[in-house]
């Protein structure tokens, strides 16, 4: 995440949501979310795991990755973290406090930059209604990637 407010929404976020949910917001989920959101870019669970082992070891204890596992799964259930495909990495949505539901993922081939954007209902919602009516298929409007180069890898 890029600054220190987007980083304190997105951890505020993901504790409002967790406590919503019932879920208990233990100290060692609290460091799984600090680590996201101190990430420049997504991460995979095991580098989540090494970022809590490296900085929070004294408040959390050992965290074991299946711990990771579930808490990024549940942050993905509740839309405040996308899943990459094909590297298995998991991104903060920054825009988790927004109302969009239309959010794609851009992801660069050359450089593997990865940015998240919004598209308005007015360019999805075609494609959900061709979907439908010709596939039988209805989207769940959860974040899509579409892969290809950045303006600087296709200057280059």
């Amino acid at each position: 995440m890029s600054t220190t407010r987007n980083r304190q929404i997105f951890e505020e976020a993901c504790c409002l949501a967790l406590k919503a949910d019932g879920s208990r917001l233990t100290l060692a989920r609290k460091a799984i979310i600090r680590a996201l959101a101190d990430a420049e870019g997504p991460l995979t669970a095991k580098e989540v795991m090494s970022r809590v082992s490296t900085r929070h070891q004294e408040q959390t204890g050992s965290v074991d990755l299946a711990s990771v596992y579930r808490t990024l799964d549940r942050l993905a259930d509740l839309n405040l973290v996308h899943p990459v495909s094909p590297q298995g990495s998991y991104l903060p949505c920054h825009h988790g406090q927004c109302k969009h539901s239309s959010h794609v993922l851009l992801a660069c081939s050359g450089c593997a930059k990865l940015e998240e954007i919004h598209l308005p209902d007015q360019i999805l919602g075609p494609l959900y209604w061709y979907l439908s009516e010709s596939h039988h298929f209805k989207g769940d409007n959860r974040p899509f990637q579409i892969t290809g180069l950045c303006k600087e890898c296709k200057s280059a």
